[in-house]
């Protein structure tokens, strides 16, 4: 691939938002827009059918249905990746 067509993104999953930037080639980064938004919920709603639901949306659903929502994801990903992991063992920075 040449230079000019590489690309590069980079996702921030935040606690209570997530950021997407994008480059192209060597040119500056720059914010993706995500229905508009520069910055988007973060918030996970898992609907009857299993299927997840994230974003604005998600925060649109989670005040209605508040047991189905996971808000700051990240910070339960860490949780649960310093005290467990498939296997049993901790998965923990070392």
């Amino acid at each position: 691939m040449r230079p000019e067509e590489s690309w590069s993104l980079a996702i921030d999953v935040g606690t209570t938002f997530c950021v997407v930037a994008a480059r192209r080639g060597q040119g500056e980064p720059q914010v993706v827009e995500i229905g508009g938004q520069r910055r988007v919920p973060s918030v996970i709603v898992v609907e009857d059918d299993g299927t997840l639901v994230v974003g604005q949306a998600a925060e649109n659903l989670a005040a209605a249905q508040p047991a189905r929502a996971l808000r700051a994801p990240r910070t339960a990903w860490v949780t649960r990746r310093r005290s467990s992991s498939p296997g049993g063992c901790s998965t923990a920075p070392r």
